[in-house]
């Protein structure tokens, strides 16, 4: 399914409140985020930042969650190794909508 969100890498700028999509290292998107606290203002922009990485994250826990035919232990092995990297992508994931990643 093709998503219709800015694409690029999405990071914090400062100040800490704008979210820039970034594509072939040039500004794709701007995301601006006010609120009455500054701190809530730099929480939402890396949320936004974050978004199209969570959003990759359950596309593929759906994929991984879909019943697997696979006969074969490679096969099995490959979705283990699958499983493996989506739980650190959706890890970093997590760590960059809390700020604490880039």
């Amino acid at each position: 399914m093709e998503t219709k969100f800015t694409r690029g890498n999405w990071r914090v700028t400062k100040p800490g409140y704008v979210a820039t999509s970034y594509e072939d290292g040039k500004p794709r998107g701007v995301a601006v985020t006010l609120t009455t606290s500054i701190s809530e203002s730099e929480a939402d922009a890396h949320l936004i930042a974050a978004a199209p990485d969570l959003y990759e994250m359950l596309s593929d826990a759906l994929e991984l969650a879909t019943p697997c035919n696979a006969a074969t232990p490679d096969a099995w092995s490959q979705r283990q190794k699958k499983a493996q990297r989506w739980e650190e992508r959706t890890r970093w994931a997590l760590a960059k909508a809390r700020g604490e990643a880039g």
